[in-house]
């Protein structure tokens, strides 16, 4: 959203009770806190304290409110940035006519009062702080944390250092204080609060940020995992649907994996490695495989040695043999390959080629293999690879793989200038769905010959599943084939309405004879006031394909006929002007 257009972005009821709050001067306070940071308090029922963030362009990056309103955006917001836009018009557009209208101004927005009302933002809070002596702001502070015990964990966290554990301590405090305060009764964090939950695990991720600048990593890496441990639980018991808990979790796991080799000892690199390492094998990553793969991804990093080696290998020793016993054989598959994928990293190179040929039965290995042998112009072993996997993955009934293999034996064959085979698979991959290779197909045949191809083509289509395969539709289209398009539509009547501009012209009558029968079908099953819309709307369209005339008819046909039916005539007569 942006500043001057949210709008936009938000419920027209939404927007016109903040007006309201904003029109009644019921936004009491406004703050600059930060650069662009603004924290407001808005009368009302209670008073509730709002924070909108804002980026130099206008846009809006964050908004929260304490409020229990649980969309996205509140009425208390909406007025506090009805008072931020006064603002922004005066010092960025500097007086000059904005060129954003939004429909509420439009509607109902008197430009004469806002322009007239006095704005509350107050730009100079740093200013009337860094007046005070210290002592003053010690005790300002103090006040304030009799009244928010949070205050305090901030404090701690920003400020304090010692040992790790009494600073992790302050960190799980912190996070777990958040959490607790938007929890409802039930245990649960409703979607509008989550992002106002996660508060605490964001601070505590700053200061990991932070600790990275002061060149203590381990310290940093145990605010991460602090945040993601809490996280991992919070996504057990809130609605997590625009993905902030992941978000934060992915932030923070990068942030502890951002690694600078060169800037550590040996030793400081194997003390990170463990500690990475048992944190990644931990059962709290048992259903999220991708982020301990990230853990290890890191580990591998740091395993300069033949022993910190040695020791990535047994554990994933370890995770391989829980595999074994997996009652979901898809994500054991998923899991074995990755880790597969990892143990690969470890190897010297001879020790690699002979493990990729050992690894045949994982996609991406094949995969790899293939286009090797490709890269190193030997065409014949790149397509006996694809063709294997093409057999193997035929009798699991894998066919997005099967389709895979085809796709870079095509590569292969082309590399290798194998005419033949490229026919035969451009056929085969545009038989399967693949309208690209339909291209390629054609650019294959001379054009005396290619009559005959698209012939055998479209007949072995058309007995083909079409609900979940349209190439052979937009073969016909781009090809403008209208007989087969017309056989189409009398087959499915139902699709009438949407190719009836394509055929008209050829097929008057044909076409004529099957809308207005597919829309007495339609009528006659039609039995509440939603069929009787459809019908309607058939009819409107039904008028542009076939002219006022035949609409006209069937229109009066169903007036009589449905007489029994008031709410279908009364959709009838709402549309006589448009039949007419």
């Amino acid at each position: 959203m942006h500043i001057l257009t949210f709008e936009e972005k938000v419920s027209s009821v939404i927007i016109e009770r903040g007006y309201d709050y904003y029109m009644d001067d019921l936004v009491s306070s406004i703050e600059e806190i930060n650069e662009n940071l603004f924290a407001a308090t808005v009368e009302g029922r209670d008073d509730y304290n709002v924070i909108i963030a804002l980026k130099e362009n206008g846009l809006i990056h964050s908004h929260h409110c304490t409020c229990p309103f649980e969309g996205a955006v509140c009425k208390h917001q909406v007025a506090v940035l009805y008072e931020l836009r006064a603002e922004w018009e005066e010092t960025v557009v500097d007086g000059e006519e904005s060129q954003v209208e939004t429909a509420f101004s439009n509607a109902s927005k008197d430009s004469t009062v806002i322009a007239s009302k006095e704005t509350k933002v107050k730009r100079d809070i740093r200013l009337i702080l860094a007046e005070q002596s210290k002592e003053d702001l010690v005790e300002f502070i103090l006040l304030m944390i009799q009244e928010d015990q949070d205050i305090a964990k901030q404090v701690r966290l920003r400020y304090e250092r010692g040992d790790v554990k009494t600073e992790l301590s302050t960190c799980y405090e912190l996070i777990r204080s958040h959490i607790r305060k938007h929890t409802d009764r039930h245990g649960s964090i409703a979607y509008g609060k989550v992002s106002q939950a996660i508060r605490g695990g964001e601070l505590v991720l700053q200061r990991a940020i932070d600790d990275w600048r002061d060149d203590d990593p381990l310290f940093a890496i145990h605010f991460c995992f602090c945040v993601v441990h809490e996280m991992i639980q919070l996504l057990q018991d809130a609605d997590d649907s625009d993905g902030a808990i992941g978000g934060l979790i992915e932030e923070s796991l990068e942030t502890a994996t951002s690694l600078d080799l060169e800037a550590m000892t040996p030793d400081k690199q194997a003390e990170i490695f463990r500690v990475l390492l048992t944190e990644a094998m931990a059962s709290r990553y048992d259903d999220w495989s991708d982020w301990r793969h990230s853990l290890l991804g890191a580990c591998a990093e740091l395993s300069q040695t033949w022993e910190l080696r040695e020791e990535l290998k047994q554990a994933i020793t370890q995770l391989e043999l829980r595999t074994v016993h997996s009652h979901h054989e898809r994500s054991a598959n998923y899991e074995r390959e990755a880790l597969a994928r990892l143990r690969y990293t470890l190897l010297d190179e001879a020790e690699q080629e002979a493990f990729l040929l050992a690894q045949l039965d994982k996609p991406s290995f094949r995969e790899q293999a293939i286009r090797q042998a490709i890269d190193a112009q030997r065409f014949d072993d790149a397509i006996l690879l694809a063709e294997q996997g093409e057999l193997s993955d035929q009798e699991r009934g894998l066919r997005g793989l099967v389709t895979n293999w085809k796709k870079l034996r095509y590569e292969a064959c082309t590399a290798a200038s194998y005419m033949e085979q490229l026919r035969e698979l451009a056929f085969d991959l545009t038989l399967g769905g693949e309208y690209a290779y339909y291209l390629e197909l054609k650019r294959l045949y001379p054009e005396a010959s290619w009559p005959e191809v698209y012939d055998r083509l479209m007949q072995q289509l058309e007995q083909k599943d079409y609900y979940y395969n349209n190439v052979y539709i937009r073969i016909m289209q781009d090809t403008n084939d209208h007989a087969r398009i017309l056989k189409y539509v009398q087959a499915r009547p139902n699709q009438i309405e949407y190719y009836y501009a394509n055929l008209t012209e050829h097929y008057p009558d044909e076409i004529r004879q099957l809308f207005s029968g597919y829309i007495e079908l339609q009528a006659s099953n039609a039995n509440n006031r939603s069929h009787y819309k459809q019908v309607a709307k058939l009819l409107v369209t039904y008028r542009q394909a076939c002219g006022s005339v035949q609409a006209e008819a069937l229109h009066r046909q169903f007036l009589c006929g449905y007489a029994h039916r008031p709410a279908f005539c009364e959709e009838l007569r709402e549309i006589t002007p448009k039949i007419l």
